[in-house]
């Protein structure tokens, strides 16, 4: 199936059509899902910081930090007001004193999001890796993007088995024209025919309908013809019979010149 044809046509644009309004479909989901799942999370980090704000803390003393925290990749940090951190969890690279507030910080492990509040004595700072929060978000973003995966196979077979069952009179009409004999011209059937493919059975009929007039017409010249030539014919076999029983060469000149 070549792209000359009308199916694989229709298949190409319909498909294709398919798959480009669910890639962009799930790509719209994902782009919400990641601006909900920031919401999310920029939403739990003030939780926290504004838990753990009046906690008791202590130099070195550990933090009750709240069991999400680890599931969702938070790092908490203590300072003091004049920016001496008091407190961290053991960390390859932390963000430095951010402002107070949501902030972006980029440190050489990545981009992490950050959110501080202050007490009277100390600043509580909550953060979290971007890429954390990406791959979160990816999780979230699952059960919306699965039936953006389940519809588009599912419609592609749909289209599939659609333009195949639609195009089947076409197929039906061909085939019945391929089977037809050579001296059949009768009218090709146009019944139950889509509206499209009618003025194609009807000029086919028309064509076929003047093939058999000019067979008509040749047959009843054959016929003429044939008609028109016993007479001469019959002559000429008589005129050969008398030649034959011509017994004395007067006789058969006498034939032979009639017959010439």
């Amino acid at each position: 199936m070549t792209l000359s044809s009308l199916r694989a046509r229709l298949l190409a644009w319909l498909l294709g059509g398919i798959a480009v309004v669910g890639l962009c479909g799930g790509l719209v989901e994902y782009h919400n899902a990641l601006k909900q799942a920031d919401l999310y999370f920029d939403y739990h980090l003030e939780q926290m910081a504004l838990l753990l704000r009046d906690q008791p803390v202590e130099y070195l003393a550990p933090l009750e930090i709240p069991s999400r925290a680890a599931a969702y990749g938070f790092v908490v940090q203590v300072w003091t007001i004049d920016g001496q951190r008091i407190w961290a969890p053991p960390h390859t690279v932390l963000p430095n004193f951010a402002t107070i507030g949501f902030s972006t910080v980029k440190t050489s492990e990545g981009r992490w999001r950050v959110y501080g509040v202050a007490s009277p004595t100390r600043v509580i700072q909550v953060a979290q890796l971007m890429r954390v929060r990406r791959q979160q978000a990816l999780k979230l973003a699952i059960p919306t993007l699965v039936p953006f995966a389940l519809a588009v196979p599912i419609l592609g077979i749909l289209v599939w088995f659609a333009v195949g069952h639609t195009l089947l009179p076409l197929k039906r009409l061909a085939g019945s024209v391929k089977a037809r004999r050579v001296s059949a011209l009768e009218p090709l059937p146009h019944a139950q025919l889509p509206d499209e493919v009618q003025p194609l059975v009807a000029a086919l009929n028309d064509l076929l309908g003047r093939l058999s007039a000019a067979l008509d017409r040749e047959r009843a010249f054959v016929a003429d013809a044939s008609h028109e030539l016993r007479t001469p014919l019959t002559a000429l076999h008589l005129q050969l019979d008398a030649l034959a029983r011509a017994g004395s060469d007067g006789e058969r000149a006498e034939a032979m010149e009639r017959l010439s």
